[in-house]
């Protein structure tokens, strides 16, 4: 028996014809008797109808090469909506959606962190004491691949969703009877955070790409050049990699006393900038950050 095994896919409109080319060359040509996929089917609750064609195409496909496919439920605002899966229609084309754990033969498939989860911040379902009875164990979620334990395993998400995930190699994992093979995915749009804006100019269109500013001034320097640069590439953003206070210090003088919380003093500073374009990007960043 082979078991093909494939974290979280998150499918968004955004990330279908990534979604789609990973399955058609790194995974779809694995030879497997069934695919297990460990959660977060969907990226929100709420699917699109192009993302609801999109899984039922995908399904389907599966359905062709693998005799059985198994898809966990996910967890909270990725999968349920009033305490319902919206990945249960995917029955309906033969698959079999499981709520909660998938426990077989001592093998364990799920979707939690565990306490020794790099990302687990307080959220553990299990302590790794607990699942030292199982052969292995299986775990989405976490899109960070990790070897917890030499029987237990986030297998990591199948490509790049937040650039926490920038210096992750993406793969699967194909089980045949006791041996694990770990499968590297070629295919995932990679994911490169800058520092210096000068390397944007040799990084591929094909690419995520975070700018990070480490002072505001390299920032308003460069705010115009980035937003022009950022629109060729597959997916953009910034992080503001420096205090807020000695902006807010400096525009608060400026300001009545009666006037001074923090929202009137980004709004008077950002008034001040002559530059719309800078304008316009310092607010959204202000408000992302607040």
């Amino acid at each position: 028996m082979k078991t093909l095994i494939v974290g979280d896919l998150h499918i968004n409109e955004r990330s279908i014809s990534e979604i789609d080319e990973i399955f058609e060359k790194d995974i779809l040509s694995i030879e497997s008797d069934r695919i297990i996929q460990l959660g977060d089917f969907f990226d929100k609750n709420t699917p699109t109808p192009l993302e609801l064609k999109f899984s039922s195409e995908l399904v389907l496909k599966l359905k062709k090469h693998y005799k059985e496919v198994i898809i966990l439920s996910g967890t909270g605002s990725h999968d349920l909506l009033r305490g319902t899966s919206v990945i249960e229609h995917l029955e309906s084309l033969g698959v079999k959606v499981i709520k909660g754990d998938y426990n077989e033969d001592n093998l364990l498939f799920g979707h939690w962190m565990t306490n020794e989860s790099k990302f687990e911040y307080g959220t553990a379902k299990h302590t790794v004491t607990e699942l030292k009875k199982y052969k292995n164990v299986f775990l989405g979620h976490q899109h960070n691949p990790q070897i917890i334990d030499d029987h237990i395993y986030h297998i990591g998400s199948i490509r790049h969703v937040n650039f926490n995930e920038v210096d992750d190699i993406k793969h699967i994992v194909l089980l045949e009877d006791d041996r694990l093979f770990f499968i590297q995915l070629k295919h995932c749009i990679p994911m490169k955070d800058v520092t210096d804006v000068t390397q944007l100019e040799q990084i591929d269109t094909r690419t995520k790409v975070r700018v990070i500013f480490n002072s505001f001034e390299d920032y308003k320097k460069n705010a115009s050049y980035v937003n022009k640069v950022g629109k060729k590439f597959f997916l953009f953003k910034l992080k503001m990699n420096f205090e807020q206070s000695k902006i807010l210090v400096n525009a608060s003088k400026k300001l009545d006393p009666t006037e001074i919380n923090k929202n009137n003093i980004i709004q008077s500073y950002i008034d001040k900038i002559e530059d719309k374009e800078v304008q316009r990007l310092l607010k959204e960043q202000f408000d992302e950050n607040i």
